[in-house]
């Protein structure tokens, strides 16, 4: 969808209008335009600010309703500059300059909040102050495509990794994991010395450990697969799958029931 710039954008006065794509819940893709639609060779990303911050909320100024023609009922939408890196995860977000979107008649402004208004708000924060995004290191079974993940905890028991393209993007690909530790209190396996040194891992690193989940109906009838973990490293933001050999490991099942599991613990 194509919109008319009202209100300059800071440093890209030359953009009268963007042509606004969608990548995924998170990412947009802005293309700069001319009067006359046509390309000015600015490309912008922006993000949703809503899905790094779930308190995230300003006041949009009079003077920029007024220009976008905003009411009560307007289907406007906010999202935030950012300084594209690499990689990705290191990227910064401006949380001070605003870009609204009034979908109702293709209109946009940006916004210049004042720090002191919104003491909470950075000009350039790190995007890895919201999104936790690991390296893949060794390839997760039947998900060979996912090259970067999100680690996102739910709980203490439960995580969700979210697959991603080298840009940040997502790709399409999640995945429920659990954590063994609150499910097999003797669980412990040996991790190779190769993803020990493609992740750097050493005696003193801590790591986190995870196992996919394979939901069900009900929910208690799922089942967890102990051996296939998932390890993360937080201080160097890599991860790894490692097939365990159910020769090596006898106590430890592709198909274990979660509840069972539990049952055995209490």
């Amino acid at each position: 969808m194509i919109y008319t710039i009202k209100s300059p954008i800071s440093g890209l006065e030359q953009i009268a209008k963007v042509e606004l794509e969608q990548i995924d819940d998170r990412f947009v893709k802005v293309r700069g335009l001319k009067e006359d639609d046509t390309d000015c060779g600015i490309e912008l990303r922006l993000i949703n600010p809503y899905t790094l911050k779930r308190d995230y909320s300003l006041t949009i100024p009079t003077n920029i309703q007024t220009l976008l023609d905003i009411h009560n009922n307007s289907k406007v939408k906010i999202f935030c500059m950012m300084i594209l890196q690499k990689p990705i995860e290191s990227s910064l977000v401006n949380f001070l300059a605003p870009i609204a979107f009034n979908d109702d008649n293709q209109s946009a402004a940006q916004i210049e909040l004042q720090a002191i208004e919104y003491p909470d708000f950075h000009v350039a924060e790190p995007i890895s102050n919201y999104i936790h995004i690991y390296d893949v290191k060794s390839p997760i079974l039947g998900f060979e495509q996912i090259v970067k993940l999100e680690f996102i905890e739910i709980d203490h028991m439960f995580a969700k990794i979210q697959g991603l393209r080298e840009d940040g993007s997502e790709c399409g690909v999640s995945m429920t994991l659990a954590n063994p530790a609150m499910l097999k209190k003797d669980y412990i396996f040996d991790v190779p010395v190769a993803i020990q040194t493609l992740m750097d891992i050493s005696k003193h690193t801590k790591v986190f450990i995870y196992c996919p989940v394979w939901f069900k109906t009900p929910i208690e009838e799922s089942t967890v697969n102990l051996l296939a973990p998932i390890i993360l490293n937080p201080e160097t933001h890599t991860a790894a799958q490692i097939p365990l050999q159910a020769h090596d490991y006898p106590n430890y099942g592709m198909i274990e029931p979660i509840k069972k599991l539990r049952e055995a613990l209490s």
